[in-house]
């Protein structure tokens, strides 16, 4: 294969088109019990082979998204498994609020040197530090009802790291840890949100192929002194994620 074949060429073509439909059934345009297109009308708006649809209708399948009926078609499931979901608010509570409806899967806690992690420019400007320094490796994959949505991953001082377990990291947020177990208290944290392609790691954590489209939202965590705490990198699947704001009405009057 071209090394330099553009990463959206990369992904199955059957891949690319399950993610449109899962994303309409997802957001609710193909409603539970309706019938969605047929094979033959899907070959004919996509321009795909049979074959390659019913790949994709097998993938949504298997994730109990849509049943098929022998002689009737493909109909969406009466009881979806799973919802998008919504980031509703900026708050640190409600943050943690959120993080606490899902079940975790946790791995060990790691020490690596900055240059070893996925951002480690970032990393590195955020504590000060050079590429030769150690930060602690905390890795979570966050489940809803047994699917994986998101692979979250913070980069914390070592000398934090030892408030921090396996288990514990299973059962809460990290920011409901430092606020209960440290002497730190939160002060602020600044959010960035873009679309980024999955790295085979990610990729395989979340089931996805390689190259899948992720949201990425990365957070960094500041302590009421300005000490910098945490930076959080959290990889989320595009078909379980709706972003919502609420919109000010203060100044449309200056428009």
């Amino acid at each position: 294969m071209d090394n330099n074949e553009a990463p959206e060429k990369m992904i199955p073509l059957y891949s690319r088109i399950e993610s449109l439909i899962r994303s309409k059934i997802l957001s609710g345009q193909y409603e539970p019990g309706e019938k969605i297109p047929t094979e033959e009308e899907f070959v004919k708006h996509f321009g795909v082979s049979k074959a390659t649809i019913r790949n994709a209708i097998s993938g949504l399948e298997r994730d109990g998204l849509v049943t098929r009926k022998q002689g009737k078609g493909t109909f969406v499931s009466e009881a979806i498994p799973v919802s998008k979901q919504f980031i509703v608010s900026s708050a640190i509570e409600a943050i943690v609020a959120d993080a606490s409806r899902y079940k975790v899967t946790a791995f060990d806690i790691k020490q690596v040197q900055v240059r070893e992690t996925r951002v480690a420019k970032d990393v590195r400007r955020f504590y000060t530090l050079s590429n030769d320094d150690e930060v602690a490796w905390l890795r979570r994959v966050r489940l809803l009802k047994s699917v994986p949505i998101l692979f979250l991953e913070n980069f914390i001082p070592l000398d934090l790291a030892h408030y921090f377990s396996k288990k514990e990291l299973s059962e809460k947020p990290l920011l409901k840890i430092i606020k209960e177990k440290t002497d730190f208290t939160i002060g602020r944290g600044e959010m960035y949100i873009e679309a980024n392609p999955a790295e085979p790691d990610i990729a395989e954590l979340l089931h996805l192929h390689t190259f899948d489209p992720l949201i990425n939202m990365q957070a960094y965590y500041w302590s009421s002194l300005g000490q910098p705490l945490s930076v959080s990198n959290c990889y989320m699947r595009v078909d379980y994620f709706k972003y919502k704001a609420d919109i000010d009405p203060k100044g449309f009057e200056n428009i």
